[in-house]
């Protein structure tokens, strides 16, 4: 059994890289849209205009990080579902065994 998963794991990697691929993630905040995909690789970023006069140039600073940081932990929470899923898939009684 441990051959298998271990044979397994290549495929199920290059699987769950390419289901992460097709998920699109929109994260948004005070007008500032972020896109990126399940794999991490930011798609498109909007920032409205009012945002980028230097007066707002602190603001609009801490707003990106805090988007980011939710962007991120959006796409992490997307990778455990998918791997989850995979994992139920390809080894159906191991799930079990974690509480699935």
């Amino acid at each position: 059994m441990l051959e298998d998963i271990l044979g397994n794991s290549g495929q199920i990697q290059e699987k769950l890289a390419a289901e992460l691929k097709n998920i699109h993630i929109t994260q948004e905040m005070e007008g500032i849209v972020l896109e990126a995909n399940g794999a991490g690789k930011i798609t498109n970023v909007f920032i409205p205009v009012e945002l980028l006069n230097v007066v707002e140039k602190e603001r609009l600073e801490d707003l990106l990080a805090v988007n980011m940081s939710r962007l991120f932990d959006s796409i992490t929470k997307a990778e455990q579902e998918v791997s989850n899923k995979l994992m139920q898939e390809m080894l159906p009684g191991l799930g079990k065994l974690f509480g699935s």
